[in-house]
């Protein structure tokens, strides 16, 4: 089971997320089973169109995702990510981001992820399952230290 440790451990490396930072997301809350966090967005998320691409949104979800299943301090990792776009988003829209547990065994877990923009429309919706490792974050960067990762 994971101990203060292996939460001190994981909300660092979240907060250290090297691609959450390139793209702008900022967490707001992660705890087991569910995650916030927000992201603006502005010209380097922008497509082909110059609409704010698809994956921005995308990569916002599965960062909710991320810290909603990993937020027990236990790895755990994407087996599926579906997403459902509803509404458009333009330049300069803020997305707000909840990803949250809908059931979860020993080894599975299920998740919604909604996103929402500043007025509280809906954005797009997406669901996703993880599966447990087994392992919690501090025994996980123990081993990468032997192997000298």
């Amino acid at each position: 089971m994971p101990e203060q440790a292996d939460m001190d451990s994981l909300r660092k490396r979240i907060d250290n997320d090297a691609f959450a930072k390139l793209v702008g997301i900022e967490y707001e809350e992660v705890r087991g089973g569910y995650c916030r966090a927000r992201m603006k967005i502005g010209p380097k998320h922008l497509n082909l169109f110059d609409a704010p691409h698809g994956g921005a949104v995308f990569t916002l979800a599965d960062a909710v995702f991320a810290g909603s299943c990993n937020g027990y301090g236990e790895m755990a990792v994407a087996v599926s990510v579906t997403i459902d776009y509803m509404t458009p988003v333009r330049l300069g829209t803020v997305l707000v981001a909840e990803g949250t547990e809908i059931s979860r065994t020993r080894k599975i877990g299920h998740y919604n992820l909604e996103i929402k923009n500043e007025a509280g429309d809906l954005v797009s919706r997406a669901k996703g399952t993880a599966y447990f490792l087994g392992k919690t974050v501090t025994e996980w960067e123990s081993m990468r230290k032997e192997k000298g990762d």
